[in-house]
Order: structure tokens, then C-alpha cells, then sequence
């Protein structure tokens, strides 16, 4: 159940949800998706489904919990539009918006992909509708309607090009009385006689007039009649051949009509209504509605499908709950950070023209679930969760927001020395906080920890307008600068007050582009630069300030690395590897970026999209979350921060069963640990290094062969020899 509380002018909601196991093995793929908007419902047995933008989610409707399926699990993909149910067979028809259909019966997902490859369709595949009669669905499509065979799970035919010519319409919703079948069309209402020949456009019965000639999107069966709705004009009804309008909830935006049983329920852009089988209207108002997408009744009970709630559950006695399957509030990405325990992330920020976007201030949480704030600014541009007595979030049109005590403070132009509101980045230091404001003559701001502010300006024009911030070892302020306003990096040292302005050109910084995508700092103090053509880094930044500067470009597969990409994001592990997200993926390199680990890809991973916004990693488990235009999946690699001693090594799976064919982890390491296993005879088995504070064994020897049943030793030494561990580790076949 949502529970919402005000603090310091700030919304927090926590979302129910079930844990997330977080010592997931290494190897392992997550997707943390929003199941807070519900498209459409279906119910099967116990369980009422929702279908949200990437999956679908359920509530099990005796015990109250949700559950949720998506590609990580089942789903052909992503794109999910509207369901379906088969009360008989008990099968759930998934529609997408690429034209795949699943069909989930017994736990177990077929996929229909005819559509979706079918090269003689044009436009849009999209599955809008899905109406089920006796033993066949009808899926109304961007380019028409698509009859299916339930049983054979095939499609029996299609009917396309129905318009008024034979020229192809969209079809939104369908509807069936006695022996014919109605279509809510871009065009107005078709109706055909499912004795007809209905592959002839000829044989359709077309009401594309008067107020039907702009279309109509919804349309149902209620008191054996039919029932649609057209936008901004009304609701009508059909009996015989003549359409009545009716004389309430005129001139709404309609988002669904819906028959069931006795009762017509009328879904608007805000509210949601029933007229009872007399006639008469009632406004049903549960707690959390905000805009009714579907409803589905159940044992009394009636459940919604809200636009930012999830699905509501409205009891007899008119009490709501509601539930949202554990996930972040957000589809799209801004930024993603490790902080306080907890992997953080925000949407927000500004387009690629450098304009405002006017997104509310979501920020998520992920701790073995998932939990939500709505902050009082728009547009979050960056956030600095690493004291917990003093938040800070920045914003591109509202400043900069604290959150402090419980109280909520904001700076900007008006109360505070910042030159304008739009902030592109924060970064906290040893003097304070760094703050970068774009488009003024002002760019970057100190505010110091005694409260007071510092303003510092450059001898470059392009100076004024920043993108982000970043502080490297020496505490130098690195900040990309917009490509439309001249691109690069200027860098900055507060202590001897030098500034230079770094560009592609050789002698003054050499970067592969000037069109600086991401900026980060290794292990080892080096400053890593990902640009429009690929990456590269300053291995000893404070010489910068000497002139004369190139970055170094690391050589993978004999040309420069990623030289072809335009990179997107860059972040650090724990191993000192980088993971490089690009507009065709996510990369892994060694810590020199010359040998490549992973590459992942939608084609061979669970990622959402090859658009990688932002990368975030946990520290300590070593979970790398990748944050897409799509959602956010995640992966445990096999890298984690390092220890000072060994006092809490684990090694898990143990004992390993035959069953099991991934890979043990051996974490709590110090940094860069060597480990060597052998037998309970002292014959070695294998050895590596850790990566960081994590190492991973395949359970194979030197030779790839898998080791036989039996005791292991794993010894662990710190790369200096100065401290020692020893564990065992069991192998049962």
C-alpha cells in the first residue's frame, strides 16, 4: 500500500514491495522496471495482471502480493500494450507494440513473432486491443485487425486495408454483438457481419460522419448495445442502426468504456464513472487515482488501472489500496549513484538543444526494494547523497535543494549568489560544494562548508557553459563543456587558481572529440574522458596545467578504443576496469582499456535498450546497474571495492552441486588480492587475481577441465604479502 508523508515541503512515498534478494550470484542479470502506470487488466483465476510499459505486473488477489514478468523471465520484450484473458483455457494474451503476442498459459510463454517480421506490412505493427470470443482473439493493429486462433496460437487471418478505398486505417479497440463486430478506428466506427467476407472492405458498414469523422479510440458492449466515446464531443450509443449521444460526461477525453456485466464503467483523463443497468451515474473516487486506464472486477472487488499508482484495489466498503510491483518510479534515466547503502536514481535533466524538460523531481532508492521521493524541484540534474545530515540535488530551471534535518531548503538567484537557476551538475570536495551553472558568465559556484560561496569565472568563452562536474584526486574541477557551445573540458585548481581549456587539438588535450559525453576517475587518479569518437585519459592530471597536454588513447583491436562510438556514460569498478556505455551498448575493459571483458547488448543480455544513459555501481557487491531510455538492468559482475583485511571473506555457492554451472565468488578480499586454490593435497588448481575485493572461479583447472568432487583450499594473500587467508570450499557432484 502507498503511504505518502510531507517532509520539509518534500512528498516521500514508499511503495509496497518484496524484498530483492541482493547476494545474487555473479553473472546474474536484474531489470528494476516502473510498473507505476497500468495500460491494461486481466484477470486469471487469482491473480489480476496489469500491463505497464516494460512488463507486466500481478496481484494475487487472496494474499495481496504482486509479482511481476518481464524479459528477464518470460517476456518476448519490451513495449507491452494491452492484455487479454481466455477465462477457459486460462490463457493470457500479451499484446506489444512491435506486434509480437504472447500467450502465458501453465507458467509457460509462446511467442507469436509472425507480425513483427512479417515484411509486407509498412508503419506501425502496434497491438492496441486484444477481444476475445469463444475460441478466437481479435487483435485490433495499427494497420488493421488480426484474427487468431487461440488453440493453434496462429493467426487465422487479417484483415487489412479497410478504409473507405481499400487504404490501410488503424484499428483501436473492437467490440462484438450478436453475429457482428464493431471497430473503434482512426476513421470512425466499422461494423461487419462475422458471416461476411470480412478481408473485402467492401463488406464493411462504415459510420465515419458528423462527429465519428475524426475518429474514436474506445468502444464496448452494455446492455446489449453498443457503446463508444469520441473525444471532446461525447458518449454514444447504438440501437439498431441509430447512434444517440448521451446527455452526460460530455465534451471528456476518454481512455476507456468498459462493459461488465450490469455495469458500464467510463474511464477520462482524470476520473473514472459507472452507470449502473437503470442508467444512472455514479463518480467512483478511490484514494490515488489520477488518471483510470482500465478496471476489472473480482469477488466484489474492483481493481484499476491508474496512470501513476498502479493498480487500485477498491473494496465494497469504498477502501482502497494500492500496489506497484518493486521498481524505480522511472522509465528514462537521468543519473545513477551508490550512496548511504543504496543505489540512487533520477530522472530529470534537459534535452540535447540545452532546453528544460519540465520533469517532476522522481528520485528512486534501491535497497533490496525499492522506494520513491517526489522532491519539490524539476529537471534533476545531479544529486550528493554523501553526508547524511546535509542531501543535496541540483536542478537545471530550480536551483539547488537541501535537504537537511528533515527540512527542505532552496538556493537560487534569489536568495543566494547563484547567477542563474540552471545547474548542470554538483560535486562535493574537501572545501565544499562545487556547482555548475551553464549559460553565465559565473559558471562554476563553491558553496563552503561554513555557508558562504565563492564565484569563479574563465578566460574562455566556452567556459560558460558547462555540462557536468567532476573532482579528480588533486581536487581539480573538471567540466565538460556543451557541444553546441564549442565543447571540451575546462579544468580548474582552486589552490593556484590556474585554468586551462582542454580541445581535440594536439598540444591542448588531444581528445578524440570535443563533444565530451562523460568524465571519471580511476583507482589510480587517472581521468578518464569518453567523447563522440571513443576514449580517452589523462594518466597524471596535474601536469595539465604545464601546456602542451594529449590524452592518452588506449589501442584495442589494433585501432583506437571505441574510436566508432559515440560514448554515453563511464564509471569505475571496483577492479579498476572500465565500463563504458555507448549508443550500441555497454562495453567492460581491463583497467588499461585494452582488453575487453563483456560487451552486452539487447541482442545478448537483458538490456532494455543499446542507448546507455547512465552507469552506476554498488561498491560493495559489485552490481552494475545500467540505466537505458528504456528502464534499468543490472548485472553482478565479479568486481567489488577492496578490504583492508580479510576478517569477513565469503565464498558462495558452497558447496556447489552439480546443478550448478556458474561462477563461485570469493568477496571480502583485499584489494587486489592473489588467490590460489588448490586440492587438500596442496596441488594448485588455479589462480588469479581478484578484481578489487572480489574474485570468481569457473570451478575449472589450468586446462578448463571441471575440477572432480572434493575439498578445496582457496588461499587468499594481499598483493604485498603482508596479510593471509585460508577458506574451503566443498565440489559435490
Amino acid at each position: 500500500m502507498i503511504r505518502g508523508a510531507l517532509l520539509g515541503g518534500f512528498i516521500l512515498f514508499t511503495v509496497n514491495a518484496f524484498a530483492q534478494e541482493n547476494n545474487i550470484p555473479l553473472g546474474a542479470w536484474r531489470l528494476h522496471l516502473n510498473y507505476s502506470k497500468i495500460k491494461s487488466l486481466a484477470e486469471i483465476d487469482e491473480r489480476v495482471y496489469g500491463a505497464a510499459d516494460f512488463g507486466v505486473m500481478y496481484v494475487d488477489t487472496q494474499e495481496r502480493s504482486t509479482g511481476s514478468i518481464n524479459k528477464l523471465n518470460g517476456l518476448s520484450g519490451i513495449g507491452v500494450n494491452c492484455l487479454a484473458n481466455d477465462e477457459l483455457k486460462k490463457i493470457l494474451i500479451i499484446g506489444y507494440q512491435d506486434g509480437t503476442i504472447d500467450f502465458l498459459q501453465d507458467n509457460k510463454i509462446t511467442n507469436l513473432e509472425t507480425l513483427k517480421t512479417a515484411s509486407g506490412i509498412t508503419g506501425s505493427r502496434s497491438i492496441n486491443h486484444i477481444l476475445i470470443a469463444g475460441k478466437t482473439a481479435y487483435a485490433s493493429t495499427d494497420f488493421g485487425v488480426v484474427v487468431l486462433d487461440i488453440e493453434k496460437k496462429e493467426i487465422r487471418e487479417t484483415w487489412r486495408g479497410l478504409g473507405t478505398s481499400g487504404q490501410t486505417i488503424s484499428t483501436h479497440e473492437s467490440a462484438i454483438l450478436n453475429d457482428s463486430i464493431f471497430l473503434a478506428t482512426e476513421k470512425g466506427v466499422w461494423c461487419g457481419s462475422l458471416k461476411a467476407n470480412l478481408l473485402d472492405f467492401n463488406s464493411w458498414q462504415k459510420f465515419n460522419s458528423g462527429e465519428f469523422s475524426d475518429g474514436v479510440n474506445v468502444i464496448t458492449t452494455f446492455n446489449n448495445s453498443i457503446y463508444t466515446a469520441v473525444d471532446g464531443s461525447g458518449i454514444f450509443r447504438k440501437r439498431g442502426n441509430i447512434w444517440s449521444k448521451k446527455s452526460f460526461l460530455q465534451n471528456l477525453s476518454y481512455t476507456k468504456l468498459k462493459g461488465l456485466d450490469s455495469k458500464l464503467f467510463i474511464c477520462s483523463s482524470a476520473a473514472l464513472w459507472q452507470v449502473d443497468g437503470n442508467g444512472q451515474l455514479s463518480e467512483i473516487k478511490p484514494e490515488g487515482l489520477t488518471h483510470p486506464n482500465d478496471v476489472q472486477e473480482k469477488n466484489g472487488d474492483l481493481y484499476i488501472g491508474d496512470d501513476t499508482n498502479g493498480i487500485l484495489l477498491r473494496h465494497s466498503d469504498n477502501s482502497t489500496m494500492s500496489f506497484v510491483a518493486s521498481g524505480p518510479q522511472l522509465n528514462s534515466m537521468w543519473d545513477i549513484r551508490y550512496d548511504q547503502n543504496a543505489t540512487h536514481v533520477i530522472g530529470g535533466g534537459y534535452s540535447e538543444s540545452l532546453l528544460p524538460l519540465n520533469n517532476p523531481g522522481n528520485e528512486s532508492s534501491f535497497l533490496n526494494n525499492w522506494s520513491s521521493s517526489i522532491l519539490p524541484i524539476n529537471d534533476i540534474t545531479d544529486f550528493d547523497l554523501s553526508d547524511p545530515s546535509r542531501y543535496f540535488y541540483s536542478s537545471f530551471t530550480d536551483g539547488l535543494l537541501e535537504i537537511n534535518s528533515l527540512k527542505a531548503s532552496r538556493y537560487d538567484m534569489s536568495n543566494s549568489p547563484l547567477p542563474n537557476n540552471s545547474i548542470t551538475g554538483i560535486e562535493r570536495g574537501s572545501d565544499g560544494l562545487w556547482i555548475a551553472n551553464y549559460n553565465t558568465s559565473g559558471p562554476l559556484q563553491l558553496l563552503l562548508t561554513d555557508g558562504s560561496w565563492e564565484s569563479f569565472s574563465f578566460p574562455f568563452l566556452q567556459s560558460r557553459f558547462p555540462v557536468d562536474i567532476k573532482l579528480d584526486l588533486n581536487d581539480n574541477v573538471w567540466m565538460p563543456i556543451s557541444a553546441k557551445d564549442g565543447g571540451g573540458i575546462v579544468v580548474f585548481n582552486r589552490q593556484s587558481n590556474k585554468s586551462v581549456y582542454l580541445t581535440d587539438q594536439g598540444g591542448q588535450g588531444g581528445l578524440p572529440s570535443k563533444k565530451v559525453g562523460s568524465i571519471a576517475v580511476d583507482r589510480d587518479g587517472q581521468v578518464w574522458v569518453g567523447t563522440e569518437q571513443g576514449v580517452a585519459y589523462f594518466s597524471n592530471p596535474a601536469l595539465i596545467f604545464k601546456g602542451n597536454v594529449n590524452a592518452t588513447r588506449p589501442i584495442y583491436d589494433n585501432r583506437f578504443l571505441l574510436r566508432d562510438e559515440n560514448i554515453m556514460s563511464l564509471a569505475v569498478d571496483g577492479g579498476n576496469r572500465k565500463w563504458i556505455g555507448t549508443e550500441n551498448g555497454v562495453w567492460l575493459f581491463d583497467p588499461l582499456g585494452e582488453k575487453l571483458v563483456y560487451n552486452f547488448t539487447t541482442d545478448n543480455s537483458p538490456l532494455l535498450s543499446n542507448r546507455i544513459q547512465c552507469i552506476g555501481i554498488n561498491p560493495i557487491s559489485g552490481e552494475v546497474f545500467f540505466g537505458t531510455d528504456n528502464g534499468l538492468a543490472s548485472f553482478r559482475s565479479d568486481a567489488s571495492i577492496g578490504v583492508a583485511n580479510f576478517d569477513n571473506v565469503k565464498i558462495f555457492p558452497n558447496p556447489v552441486t552439480s546443478e550448478f554451472n556458474g561462477l563461485v565468488a570469493i568477496e571480502g578480499l583485499v584489494t587486489d588480492s592473489i588467490i590460489k586454490i588448490t586440492d587438500v593435497a596442496g596441488k594448485l588448481v588455479w589462480q588469479a587475481m581478484a578484481n578489487g575485493g572480489t574474485a570468481s572461479w569457473n570451478m575449472r583447472d589450468g586446462n578448463g577441465k571441471r575440477v572432480e568432487t572434493g575439498m578445496y583450499l582457496v588461499f587468499s594473500t594481499s598483493a604485498d604479502g603482508a596479510d593471509k587467508n585460508v577458506g574451503k570450499i566443498a565440489i559435490v557432484e
